[in-house]
């Protein structure tokens, strides 16, 4: 499944994998994990198949209680492939990390580095946090309060793999999730020191996709550093309106077919629900184990009036969402929280 990478590569590249839990990985080699994903694939859409839709208001008014029952066995159905498929997916982008990351490789600083000081609340230092969750190893920052915020914060900075020696899933094509798997009581918008920009929480290894688009999606632009880590940008059309995004600090593996934009600096498309990248901790991430998420910023013409007018709408706090980002991707709330959370 990991491009030029043998099972005995493996077993010396990644030697904490059956500490951490991956030792779920599908044991067989990659034409095995690829027939448990078609699987998985096939159950959602035999469950999509499956629901006879209604041909009228009339008939739906007659069939309500057959339908509410099709619905349930349909919801329980696909939320099962789509959480398989999740869970696949987040195993095998996480296998794809490498643990032995240069301390030396991230550069700068960014408050007072904390390195050798620091313990997690149960006592562990920080090279044992990083060997526990597999994280490689970064550096550690204590950023004092400013203008904006009256407490502090950790601020863990990793640097990212180089492009060249990135590792790439061998997902096929058609690969598709359902559902982008967002913690949303944790995620929220950067308010008044970067309005623009959001954290959408998740799960580190997580897969993500834009869930709705017009069309194809394109991705036109791969960089790295030590502050926004891997980042893509993501264009797309949704309601006939162009939409531009840079999505920071994804994990150090991708899918293969967006070789071409990370190691060529070339374009590529992807179809809606289709993974683009793995939710990481690359750049600059808070907390400790970082908070795993895409540090979205969102730079197409008319959004900052757009949000300008939904904050008039919003609760204290809070920043409503509008209607196209919701549907793209995948968020259920219709309000996130405004800065960072304590």
């Amino acid at each position: 499944m990991l491009s030029g990478l043998t099972d005995a590569g493996f077993a010396v590249a990644f030697p904490h994998v059956g500490q951490i839990g991956l030792d779920l990985l599908p044991p067989e080699p990659p034409a095995q994990d690829k027939a448990i994903a078609n699987r998985v694939f096939k159950q959602g859409q035999d469950a999509i198949r499956a629901v006879k839709r209604p041909v009228s208001k009339k008939t739906l008014s007659k069939k309500t209680a057959t339908l509410t029952e099709q619905e349930a066995w349909y919801e329980k159905r696909v939320r099962a492939a789509a959480t398989e498929l999740h869970d696949y997916y987040r195993q095998m982008a996480l296998a794809g990390v490498s643990p032995n990351m240069d301390r030396s490789n991230v550069a700068g600083t960014y408050g007072t580095e904390i390195t050798q000081s620091w313990r997690s609340p149960g006592g562990l230092t920080l090279s044992e946090v990083e060997d526990l969750h597999n994280l490689g190893r970064g550096r550690l920052f204590y950023q004092p309060p400013n203008e904006d915020r009256s407490w502090g914060r950790n601020v863990y900075q990793t640097a990212p793999q180089k492009r060249d020696k990135m590792p790439f899933l061998n997902l096929g094509p058609d690969a598709r999730i359902l559902y982008n798997e967002w913690d949303e009581n944790r995620s929220y918008f950067h308010a008044k020191d970067q309005p623009y920009e959001m954290d959408m929480m998740a799960e580190r290894g997580t897969p993500f996709a834009i869930m709705e688009a017009d069309g194809p999606i394109l991705i036109d632009r791969y960089r790295t550093g030590v502050t926004e880590g891997n980042a893509l940008r993501i264009s797309f059309e949704i309601d006939g309106r162009p939409k531009v995004g840079l999505f920071l600090h994804g994990l150090d593996v991708f899918p293969d077919y967006l070789k071409t934009a990370i190691q060529e600096d070339g374009e590529v498309t992807v179809q809606p629900k289709q993974p683009i990248f793995f939710v990481g901790t690359t750049g600059r991430s808070v907390g400790v184990p970082p908070g795993a998420h895409p540090h979205m910023a969102w730079i197409h013409e008319g959004y900052m009036e757009e949000m300008a007018r939904l904050r008039q709408q919003s609760s204290p706090g809070q920043q409503r969402l509008p209607d196209w980002m919701r549907r793209a991707l995948g968020i259920r709330a219709e309000e996130l929280k405004t800065n960072y959370p304590r």
